[in-house]
């Protein structure tokens, strides 16, 4: 939220024909090479904490066509166990899922997953 102002200027100063949104800083920190930053809190702890940023961005940018990197906070966390339990977080990712479908907007599908799946597969 802390750059919104100006990342709206500079998407509206561009002629772009599509914008994908994402949040890779929490507090203007980039959690994926921020030293201690998961200092002292649980995976779960972290994955509400990314989530409920990216819930009041998606609330209040409207300068975007799709969410991407929806798992960002997944693939970066120092955790040996990567997977999002999405019981746990199904209230806060389904409230996202229903801004954007107010807003119009869609759905990043990223399948660089699938490539590391693949080759987990081969073994």
């Amino acid at each position: 939220m802390e750059t919104k102002e100006k990342t709206e200027k500079l998407i509206e100063s561009y002629p772009f024909d599509f914008v994908i949104g994402f949040i890779h800083t929490i507090g203007l920190c980039d959690f994926a090479i921020e030293e201690g930053f998961y200092e002292g809190k649980t995976k779960d702890q972290m994955h509400a904490k990314y989530f409920n940023a990216m819930k009041t961005c998606v609330k209040a940018f409207d300068c975007f066509d799709v969410l991407g990197h929806l798992d960002y906070v997944r693939r970066y966390g120092p955790y040996e166990d990567k997977s999002i339990d999405y019981d746990k977080h199904q209230e806060i990712i389904n409230s996202i899922f229903q801004i954007l479908i107010q807003k119009g907007k869609g759905i990043e599908i990223n399948v660089s997953s699938f490539k590391q799946f693949n080759e987990f597969a081969k073994l």
